[in-house]
């Protein structure tokens, strides 16, 4: 049996309006966790769909389960392809075990969405946490010229909106210059 992943959620952003809507219902739900102190904990694979312990357990969505593949130097879709049920989690459970592939996750942490508990990704832990908050400030710093920002119009300074969506946890702009001639 394949490894079920969640889906990666897409969301689509009209207006600059929808996009500060989006960052503050859901700017708080990503948090970082260390996946040696997870193997350390005794966590493992289950249902060829969890990875957790008696506390928690997680969730993958298909980016997830390709960082996680990665790391563990196996092919994404390989995972998709076992038939027999449980055999997918017996392997990655065999492999997260051995001393070679723990110090690979020495410095590791999976990036959670904290609601659904799906493992969204992983970063090294000294990656420097850059928030779609930040980014929405750099943008609106950037752009908008000294000017103040005016969200409700969908313009910063000579810039207007075009639209904007979210997949997983980036978040991707589009702007046009406004050109005024005459």
């Amino acid at each position: 049996m394949p490894f079920l992943c969640e889906p990666i959620v897409e969301t689509q952003f009209p207006s600059l309006k929808d996009v500060d809507g989006w960052l503050s219902g859901n700017e708080d739900r990503i948090e970082r966790v260390s996946i040696a102190d997870w193997i350390e904990k005794g966590a493992r694979f289950f249902d060829d769909e969890y990875f957790g312990d008696d506390d928690r357990f997680l969730r993958f969505n298909q980016n997830g389960i390709r960082a996680l593949a990665r790391k563990l130097s196996l092919r994404p879709d390989t995972l998709q392809r076992v038939e027999r049920p449980g055999l997918v989690s017996e392997l990655l459970n065999d492999l997260m075990v051995q001393h070679d592939i723990r110090e690979r996750f020495e410095d590791q942490e999976f990036v959670v969405n904290a609601r659904s508990n799906t493992v969204l990704g992983s970063v090294s832990a000294s990656y420097v946490f850059y928030s779609n908050q930040d980014f929405i400030q750099d943008i609106q710093d950037l752009l908008s010229g000294g000017q103040t920002a005016i969200f409700a119009k969908d313009r910063l300074g000579r810039f207007r909106y075009v639209d904007g969506f979210s997949v997983n946890t980036q978040l991707f702009l589009r702007f046009i210059l406004r050109v005024e001639s005459g």
